[in-house]
């Protein structure tokens, strides 16, 4: 049997691994180097940063998987010194992340009264969800700027410089990991000067890494800018979270734009395929194995109905909302603790994608595809 050590609020852990595995469920904020000294296996989330300190007692580890699309958390050159080898989830969780985002632009819309048609997007940070994001968007009808220097010198992608997004668009969603070296650092790519250029009414969306945005400047901004409408999933030094930016948010949630259970369980089965592949075991499990049925399993919708109702439906934002600001105290370590709280205790959501729409016309059918549903036209 292997030794696996495992972040305690990462499903399916043991019905996956369990036949041939011994598993350690730890907090993952928590894990310290001696919890490793027998470990084969760790697996992890974003919340647990694997770096020498934590891998000073590993003997024996030969593999390091993390239930994320980013690595940022994990140190590659201290795992290559070791010859540990490391595998992420790429686009787990990235359909959850984009049903997110089009649910927080339609409801700011609904709210402001905005026809979305007339507005222009753009997409920063073009990855796995950025560029599900872009798709959705084109979809859509919109044509959205889409801004990635990493991307840049790829052929048939249109790269959009970041100031020319901040001076045009009215609807940023940033998608970007947290980089702090490299030829394109990714840490407070938004700062002070770029955040007071952005548009009059602009929304600012940021549910890829909190300090892509200089946090103690956006409040500066916002404060000196009502128009300005910010959905923030997450923080810069999260589980803390700045109290007041909080409160100035539209939608304010604590980072789990990812966490449907589709995209949970997504992420424990690929790692648990990258395992098998590496040492060797015959795999018994598909993904559908482990996907619970969903609770809503179908809806029919009239002639008449606005397909973008549908999203509350299916992901009630407002609650997430409502749950996050309740959570939000002065004492600051009973802040992170409720942070934390929140993210594991997360509640059951599903993707658009597990729920089947019947619609009357072809209009709906193209809209409701495009954001995301598997739609069946009625006769």
């Amino acid at each position: 049997m292997l030794n696996l050590v495992a972040d305690e609020n990462m499903p399916a852990v043991e019905a996956l691994f369990g036949d041939f595995a011994h598993i350690t469920r730890l907090p993952g904020r928590e894990m310290q180097a001696s919890d490793l000294a027998e470990a084969d296996i760790l697996l992890v989330r974003s919340i647990t940063t694997v770096d020498d300190n934590l891998l000073a007692q590993a003997r024996q580890l030969k593999f390091v998987g993390t239930a994320t699309i980013g690595i940022d958390h994990l140190d590659t050159a201290a795992l290559e010194s070791r010859a540990i080898r490391y595998s992420n989830a790429p686009g787990c969780n990235a359909d959850a992340v984009v049903d997110f985002t089009l649910s927080g632009i339609y409801k700011d819309a609904q709210v402001r009264g905005q026809n979305l048609k007339q507005l222009h997007f753009a997409v920063v940070g073009c990855g796995q969800v950025g560029s599900r994001l872009l798709e959705r968007l084109r979809l859509l009808g919109h044509e959205p700027l889409s801004c990635d220097p990493l991307r840049a010198s790829e052929s048939g992608f249109e790269h959009t410089p970041i100031d020319e997004v901040i001076r045009t668009a009215d609807v940023i969603c940033l998608h970007t990991p947290l980089t702090k070296r490299g030829d394109a650092p990714s840490e407070h790519l938004l700062d002070e000067a770029r955040l007071r250029q952005l548009k009059p009414g602009a929304l600012l969306l940021n549910a890829g890494r909190g300090a892509v945005i200089d946090n103690a400047a956006l409040l500066r901004v916002a404060y000196d800018r009502p128009d300005l409408v910010l959905i923030l999933d997450v923080w810069e030094h999260e589980p803390s979270v700045n109290l007041q930016l909080a409160q100035r948010c539209f939608i304010a949630t604590p980072h789990i734009a990812g966490h449907s259970i589709d995209g949970k369980l997504r992420g424990t089965w690929m790692l648990y395929d990258q395992v098998c592949r590496s040492f060797g075991i015959k795999q018994r499990f598909k993904l559908e194995d482990i996907l619970p049925a969903p609770r809503i399993l179908g809806v029919t919708l009239a002639e008449d109905a606005e397909p973008h109702r549908l999203l509350q439906l299916v992901y009630d934002q407002w609650a997430d909302d409502r749950r996050f600001r309740a959570s939000l105290v002065a004492d600051a370590a009973q802040q992170r603790a409720n942070f934390d709280h929140l993210r594991k205790n997360y509640p059951y959501r599903r993707e658009f994608a597990a729920l089947r729409i019947g619609v009357a016309s072809a209009a709906q059918q193209a809209e409701l595809l495009a954001m995301g549903f598997k739609v069946e036209l009625q006769s």
